[in-house]
Formats: structure tokens, C-alpha cells, sequence
């Protein structure tokens, strides 16, 4: 079991904005729409960016345990801890990480948590890099089996 703390990221908005430029420019760029379309999209790129960098850090855990099964436990904020597994879909990066995860008792509560390389100590981000790279894959893949739970 390795316990991480995580810590608010200045990183992690430059990135979000970073994002959500690309994505703007792609769409402004790439295709040609009206201007009544443009300012929807806007609308629509304000209102994730907003969410992605506000609401996210409400809902910032305080720390993850990661356990050897593939397990993770997020410590919520107002909400106690939560066990989950993480999903397939998480990315590991070399400076971000995406753990996509979902209820470990099979319940509708999923979710994506994005960590940024500041938001940790040097060495638990190396740790959570390897349990991510290691532990993820196996974790999904035992779903699928019969009599696995």
C-alpha cells in the first residue's frame, strides 16, 4: 500500500487553459461556422474551462492509497473516502496523469482525476506513475473475468 498526499497545482491551470485554447483554435480554425455557432462554442469552452479548474478543486482529494490489488482510495473532501478502481481509460504521462476510476463495490459513483507533477512530492509521483502503469491494466482486466469481483 503507498499513501500519497496531493497538494493544489499552478501547473495544472496552465495546462487546463492550455487545453482549452487548443480546443478553441481547432474548432475556429478547422472549421467554418457562423457567428452565432462561434459564440456558442465559447459560451460552451468558458463554461468547461470554468468547471474544469473551479470545481475540480473543490473535489481535489487530500490524498490516494494506492493499493498492490489495483485498488485506489481517494480521501474526498466532505465526503470521507471513497473505494475505487481505476479504469482503462486512465493516462499516464511523463508530467500528467489522468486516473479515470469507478465505485469498487460496482456502484454508479466513477470519476477523472487530473494530476499535474507539482501536485506531488517528487518521489510519490514517480510511485503513482509505476502503480498507474502497473496496477491499472490488471485491475480493469480482472473485472473481466468470471467469479472476479
Amino acid at each position: 500500500m503507498i499513501v500519497v498526499e496531493i497538494k493544489p497545482s499552478r501547473l495544472q491551470l496552465l495546462f487546463l487553459l492550455g487545453l482549452h485554447l487548443a480546443a478553441a483554435f481547432s474548432f475556429l480554425f478547422g472549421l467554418d461556422l457562423g457567428l452565432a455557432a462561434v459564440g456558442l462554442l465559447a459560451a460552451a469552452l468558458g463554461w468547461s474551462l470554468y468547471r474544469s479548474i473551479v470545481v475540480s478543486r473543490r473535489r481535489l482529494p487530500r490524498a490516494l492509497v494506492l493499493g498492490d490489488d489495483g485498488s485506489v482510495c481517494l480521501h474526498l473532501p466532505g465526503e470521507g473516502e471513497v473505494e475505487a478502481v481505476p479504469d482503462g481509460t486512465s493516462v499516464v504521462l511523463p508530467r500528467v496523469l489522468w486516473l479515470a476510476w469507478r465505485d469498487r463495490r460496482g456502484g454508479p459513483r466513477r470519476g477523472v482525476l487530473l494530476l499535474v507533477e507539482d501536485q506531488l512530492a517528487p518521489p510519490d509521483w514517480r510511485r503513482l506513475q509505476v502503480w498507474a502503469r502497473l496496477r491499472v491494466r490488471p485491475a480493469v482486466e480482472g473485472r473481466g473475468r468470471v467469479g472476479a469481483g
